[in-house]
């Protein structure tokens, strides 16, 4: 039996002991240097094989390879950050890109009903004009041009967009959306393959918030941010938000900052979380009663070691007449009331604090 070696084009490598000869790009450049984009190209490639009989013979296969573009030729992000109702920040504008670009466009959509003032200012020495033009309710165009004999190129924060949070309203998450992108390269040709990543504002009212991370997280502990006021403290509450949405408590904390990373225990399922002022560091807050669906038990929400007094009335305004009928000294922070106490009676509860 005749052996036979086979030779590859260049560029591809090969194994001879293979049935189907492995093919593998290049070897990346060194650390620290940019290897560009492998995709969008169509790849020709020749398979010679020859064997050692006498006489000799060989047969030659052509075909193609076609690498699809997944990657964009560039990346552009815009940042995160939280800021507390009636103040001003800004998030930065940032470009990752293997090409020379020659302009930049993109539409930023983000709500006015919360968001007022956007200001976009240069930051990068290379950009020499970034203009900011509003296209109508929550949309506004982007522009930013290099300096002459500058481009784009790398990894940079090129502006940041600034704004002004209204004084007035709950605590949000607020995206900042990043639409229609459009750039030309250095030669004047459209950038038609391009990546954006979305921002986001958490804006901070009176109520806490809290922001779940996959990162960090495990099978037995979760990952949580906690937004609220410095000086104040909040409980961090789970739930399995089952018929009667019984809340556990958690942990109690007193911020130090606007934020606070945290690490809570989370079990396997579905569970959810949530924060609560709990009345030390920036005033008692009130108890309350809720209604979890029609015909179930109420369920009352107070400061555990505190005894509250859940009364009755058959009418609401004038001439109601609130009767105690039931006393709960708390033992947590969430509790259900007895069976007796039921959404589904005609009649008006209230809860009064000592």
């Amino acid at each position: 039996m005749a052996t036979c070696p086979f030779n590859r084009s260049p560029g591809a490598s090969a194994q001879a002991h293979r049935r189907v000869p492995p093919l593998k790009p290049p070897p990346a450049s060194s650390a620290g240097v940019r290897v560009p984009p492998q995709g969008g190209t169509t790849n020709a490639l020749r398979l010679i094989v020859r064997d050692n009989g006498s006489p000799a013979l060989s047969a030659t296969q052509s075909w193609s390879v076609i690498v699809r573009d997944t990657l964009g030729d560039f990346r552009l992000s815009l940042g995160r950050t939280n800021v507390f109702r009636g103040e001003t920040s800004s998030v930065p504008l940032r470009l990752s890109s293997g090409i020379e670009l020659s302009d930049l466009r993109f539409t930023i959509e983000a709500p006015i009903v919360s968001l007022t003032n956007f200001t976009l200012t240069p930051v990068a020495a290379e950009v020499s004009s970034a203009t900011l033009t509003p296209e109508g309710t929550n949309r506004s165009r982007v522009t930013l041009t290099p300096a002459p004999d500058e481009v784009f190129l790398g990894d940079s924060e090129l502006a940041r967009l600034g704004f002004t949070a209204l004084p007035a309203g709950p605590s949000l998450i607020l995206p900042l959306l990043v639409k229609d992108v459009e750039a030309r390269r250095s030669d004047g040709s459209l950038v038609n393959n391009t990546a954006a990543e979305d921002g986001r504002v958490i804006l901070v009212g009176e109520e806490p918030l809290l922001e779940a991370h996959r990162a960090g997280s495990t099978a037995g502990t979760k990952h949580l941010t906690l937004y609220g006021r410095p000086g104040r403290s909040y409980e961090i509450q789970s739930s399995a938000l089952n018929a009667l949405a019984i809340w556990t408590m958690l942990d109690e904390v007193e911020l130090a900052a606007p934020s606070m990373e945290l690490f809570v225990p989370g079990p396997v399922g579905s569970i959810f979380y949530r924060a609560a002022q709990s009345g030390t560091g920036g005033g008692a807050s009130q108890a309350r009663l809720e209604i979890t669906r029609p015909g179930t038990a109420l369920v009352l929400h107070g400061h555990a070691g505190v005894s509250y007094t859940v009364e009755f009335s058959s009418k609401l305004g004038t001439g109601a007449q609130w009767q105690p009928v039931l006393t709960v000294p708390m033992t947590n922070t969430v509790q259900a009331l007895p069976d007796q106490i039921r959404t589904n009676a005609t009649g008006f509860y209230r809860v009064r604090e000592p």
